[in-house]
Parts: structure tokens; C-alpha cells; sequence
């Protein structure tokens, strides 16, 4: 459908995944601004909309405010909403091209996995071997990720959104 023009992608996934990879012909449209009056107006009246992100759980999300969007106006014509199943990972499985830029920085989830981690190594190491007062630094961490897992807060993460490496 691509290839035929036959369908406008959207990518629903942040700014950050999107600089990373994403599908060439991918329209980026980030779920936590998602406007579906502005995602109809750039596909087109009767267009087919296929919406997709990492995996597929934000894209099915998307697509079903979308269908919502959708149900309340005839404005549109006739738009169909398609959701690319497994996300742009399946689409990689698949041997499908993508365009990466490895000098966009990492995204911010994956950045606070990589600092979390090292934090619990090192406060593990430290407690071991030189002094068990460093137990605190992985309890500490272990601590944040549980509040951002229980309630969606990272303050890792907005620490690490100001830097400047982070900034579009």
C-alpha cells in the first residue's frame, strides 16, 4: 500500500524514537499530542490511514481515538484507519528497510534504563567490596523505578529531557 500510495503512515511513537528510526514514508503524529483533525487534513479526504509505533500497543491506541475521531464528523469522507501490527519492530523483523540516524541520541526510556542499571551495579559493587553504607544508591534507584512504573513520573527522565544532547 505504500508503495502504491495507497496509504499515509503515521508514527505515533515520541520525537526522540522517531529521530532514532523510523519508516521512510512515516509521518510523525506523537500520541501525547495526537490531533486527529490534523492527521485527517494531511492524509486527505478518503484516504487510508495506517497508524503504527514501537510495538503496537500506542498505535492501537491511536487508532481507535482515531475511529472515535472519526464517528462524530462526515467531514472526512470515507478514511480508513489501519493499525501496522507489532509496530516498527515487526516491520524490522520482516526485513523491511528503515531509516536510522545512530547520532540521534538514544530515547529517554532507554536512556534511564542504561543509568538505572549502572547506578544498581556500582551501588551493589561499592556495598560489597568497599562499603555496605552504598546499599542505598540501588534501593534508592529500585525506588524511582517503582514510582515510575506505579504513577508514569520519571524524574530521571526529566532530568535527562534538559540536557542538551536531548533537545530536537
Amino acid at each position: 500500500m505504500l508503495k502504491d500510495k495507497k496509504v499515509y503512515l503515521i508514527d505515533v511513537r515520541e520525537t526522540a524514537e522517531y529521530r532514532r528510526e523510523h519508516i521512510a514514508e512515516a509521518h510523525l503524529f506523537p500520541k501525547s499530542t495526537l490531533d486527529p483533525n490534523a492527521i485527517f487534513k494531511a492524509a486527505g479526504k478518503d484516504a487510508s490511514i495506517c497508524v503504527q509505533c514501537l510495538s503496537g500497543g500506542r498505535s492501537a491506541q491511536s487508532a481507535a481515538i482515531l475511529e472515535d475521531a472519526l464517528s462524530k464528523t462526515d467531514a472526512y469522507g470515507d478514511i480508513k484507519i489501519y493499525d501496522l501490527a507489532g509496530g516498527i519492530a515487526a516491520w524490522k523483523q520482516a526485513g523491511l528497510p528503515i531509516v536510522e540516524d545512530f547520532k540521534a541520541p538514544l530515547p529517554i526510556i532507554r536512556q534511564v534504563h542504561l543509568i538505572a542499571s549502572t547506578l544498581i551495579i556500582t551501588g551493589s559493587l561499592l556495598s560489597r567490596y568497599y562499603n555496605d553504607k552504598f546499599i542505598f544508591l540501588p534501593i534508592m534507584v529500585g525506588c524511582g523505578l517503582f514510582v515510575s512504573g506505579a504513577t508514569g513520573f520519571c524524574g530521571m527522565a526529566l532530568v535527562l529531557a534538559r540536557l542538551p544532547y536531548n533537545k530536537s
